[in-house]
């Protein structure tokens, strides 16, 4: 597994991600790697000239829950049980704010993630 992250992400904040990619490795998982590209917003495969910022966007980011093997999904901050049907309801009232940046990749960034994504996957045989 691979993580791309971006470094400046509103909407999917790349620490959380590390700290599950590390959680995966230290559970067995060897092929694990995480990359944080540096000034990075949400959606940075989407090339254009600058970020965007949506003051109207719905942002998650601060609505953790963990999903179990069995699907069920617990509020990663309170252990309450959040009933698949009712997140969205559960989300607008206890975690989502509004606002977010968006976009905005360039070629270059774009050409570096195609030559990571190819070299982890040589390297683990594909």
């Amino acid at each position: 597994m691979f993580f791309m992250l971006a470094e400046l992400d509103e909407q999917t904040p790349h620490q959380p991600c590390l700290a599950q990619a590390a959680r995966i490795k230290e559970a067995g998982n060897k092929r694990v790697e995480t990359k944080v590209y540096p000034g990075a917003h949400h959606a940075w495969e989407e090339l254009g000239a600058e970020p965007e910022y949506d003051p109207k966007a719905e942002n998650y980011s601060q609505c953790r829950v963990w999903i179990e093997d069995d699907g069920k999904m617990f509020s990663a901050d309170t252990g309450e049980l959040v009933p698949e049907d009712e997140w969205h309801a559960w989300a607008k009232t206890n975690c989502m704010t509004l606002g977010t940046k968006c976009c905005g990749g360039t070629r270059e960034r774009k050409e570096a993630a195609t030559r990571d994504i190819i070299a982890f996957l040589r390297k683990y045989g594909f």
